[in-house]
């Protein structure tokens, strides 16, 4: 862990095959809006193809109801897990890594995340900012429930 860095880590469970819950996640058309007002990002835009994943911009509201854009990299691993790395989001260095894995009802999808404060305002609201990360996995797995598939 980089100093100064916090970790989110979840194991969550969704009642779909891995492959399921991997393309969900990872499958995007090359402009990708939400259906569902709760989903986050409602919007992710392919920038640039690269050969194990994409740039992508993504839109974000915040529960107030901010809205912003964050230049994020989805990069594909040969083991089937994947990452999202956001280079600067909010004060933070972000990179989300995923794996998926077969359970009795479905998928056992874990998500690391590693957060690293660029500033000393950034390393005051790292609480805040993982529960707001938190949150915001638990609701993208129950809409993936719902949607992948």
């Amino acid at each position: 862990m980089v100093q100064g860095s916090d970790v989110i880590h979840l194991e969550l469970s969704i009642r779909k095959p891995p492959q399921s819950v991997r393309a969900w996640w990872t499958d995007l058309p090359d402009d990708y809006n939400a259906k569902d007002p709760q989903e986050q990002p409602h919007r992710i835009i392919t920038t640039r193809r690269l050969p194990n994943g994409r740039e992508l911009e993504t839109h974000w509201r915040l529960p107030d109801g901010t809205a912003f854009q964050l230049k994020e990299i989805l990069t594909l691993k040969p083991d089937g897990s994947w990452t999202f790395e956001v280079p600067s989001a909010m004060g933070f260095q972000i990179l989300d890594e995923f794996k998926t894995e077969p359970a009795s009802n479905g998928t056992k999808l874990t998500i690391h995340s590693t957060l690293t404060p660029q500033d000393p305002a950034a390393a005051g609201r790292m609480a805040m900012q993982k529960q707001l990360m938190t949150e915001g996995w638990k609701k993208a797995a129950e809409i993936c429930e719902r949607d992948a598939p």
